[in-house]
């Protein structure tokens, strides 16, 4: 099955099929065309992260239960349901994902030796 490439800038997904999506003003669509964007590119870099460490992504497989890591879209559920004023989101699955992005971002971090070591350089 081949995939095709879509143009710059135009909205892959159901977006377009929504009456409110027509409705709305050039300017609406081009702010929801880039908001999308922003987050699949923030979804993309997630998952590139996560490839350089195979033994966190395997840990986050197994805690949402797929066989693949590229079964994950790098999608991070919100902190609450239902918009700004739900209920806190205590899903097992969204707490197993944001600690290993902890720990991602924890291993990414320059060590205090190296960074003392450049400091000593300068």
């Amino acid at each position: 099955m081949s995939r095709t490439i879509p143009a710059p800038g135009r909205i892959t997904s159901v977006l377009g099929s929504q009456p409110w999506w027509a409705a709305g003003t050039p300017d609406q669509r081009r702010a929801v065309a880039q908001a999308v964007q922003m987050r699949r590119e923030q979804a993309q870099r997630r998952i590139a992260r996560l490839w350089a460490h195979p033994d966190l992504a395997e840990h986050l497989c197994h805690a949402l239960g797929y066989e693949r890591l590229d079964q994950w879209n790098g999608y991070v559920p919100s902190t609450r349901t239902y918009g700004e004023y739900g209920e806190i989101n205590k899903s097992p699955q969204r707490r197993a994902l944001i600690e290993v992005l902890k720990a991602v971002a924890e291993r990414e971090k320059p060590s205090e030796s190296v960074a003392a070591t450049d400091e000593a350089k300068t």
